[in-house]
């Protein structure tokens, strides 16, 4: 899925809005391992319902000492 940055809003819903499913979910979660070198807990990623959940899980995996 491409979309310009534009088109993101922080309240958007992943799987209503931006149209993800379970495989979305596993590539998106993947995606975010490697642009942020973490190791993601997939259960946090995949329970996201909008952008911000996944921002909020971003900001904590990486702010985790």
């Amino acid at each position: 899925m491409n979309w310009d940055i534009s088109d993101i809003l922080v309240a958007g819903r992943l799987l209503d809005d931006y149209g993800f499913d379970s495989f979305d979910m596993v590539a998106l979660a993947i995606a975010l391992e490697d642009e942020f070198d973490i190791i993601t807990i997939d259960d946090k990623v995949y329970s996201c319902k909008t952008v911000q959940d996944l921002i909020n899980v971003i900001t904590e995996i990486l702010e985790r000492p």
